[in-house]
């Protein structure tokens, strides 16, 4: 039989060892919320060619390597983000005996097979502007080598020009990049019309 001394020892040796385990648990817990915390993306203008600029979020990187009729390439493989821009002049389509309004040129890219992409599924374009331009966004799911991706294809038209903007990621991924890819988008402008 335990003497109340005695019991009073053992009482207040777990009562510190509640202690120790309730701050060990909200330590725990404090730690992983700022490890959860993600620092927002700064932005940087890139301009090219004195064409067009685009904000391209700091973690994006160039990307020669990326499609070769791109003007701009950029990516960020531990994100799995990827963004290109094409742009073609209206006169070269007149040349070739194409005279495309933007709905017309829209169907013509959103034609094309997406860098090997199988199963594609594009969502209804929807009209918007993007400073200024006339513009047609959609969004494609699919699969790259067994593996899910999501697009986001927009086909911008100014007075002499189309501009295709292509990002892509996982589709695992699309959540948590798609606030960062849609700011670089809205953020396209041209900046002179040749």
């Amino acid at each position: 039989m335990q003497s109340n001394s005695q019991r009073s020892e053992n009482c207040a040796a777990l009562m510190n060892t509640k202690d120790k385990l309730k701050s060990f648990i909200l330590s725990l817990a404090i730690l992983l919320a700022l490890n959860s915390c993600q620092h927002p993306a700064k932005f940087i203008s890139v301009n090219i060619n004195n064409k067009y600029s685009i904000l391209m979020a700091d973690y994006m990187l160039p990307a020669p390597e990326l499609q070769v009729e791109a003007s701009l390439k950029y990516k960020n493989e531990e994100k799995d983000i990827y963004m290109i821009v094409i742009d073609e002049n209206k006169k070269d389509l007149v040349h070739y005996n194409l005279k495309y309004k933007l709905t017309d040129y829209f169907k013509v890219v959103a034609a094309q097979p997406f860098l090997g992409s199988t199963h594609g599924k594009m969502a209804d374009p929807v009209r918007r502007k993007i400073n200024g331009s006339d513009a047609l966004v959609a969004e494609i799911t699919g699969d790259f080598n067994k593996h899910p991706v999501f697009y986001k294809l927009v086909v911008i038209e100014t007075e002499n020009r189309f501009y295709q903007i292509l990002s892509w990621t996982g589709d695992g991924y699309k959540e948590s990049p798609l606030p960062d890819i849609d700011r670089m988008i809205d953020s396209f402008k041209e900046l002179k019309n040749d």
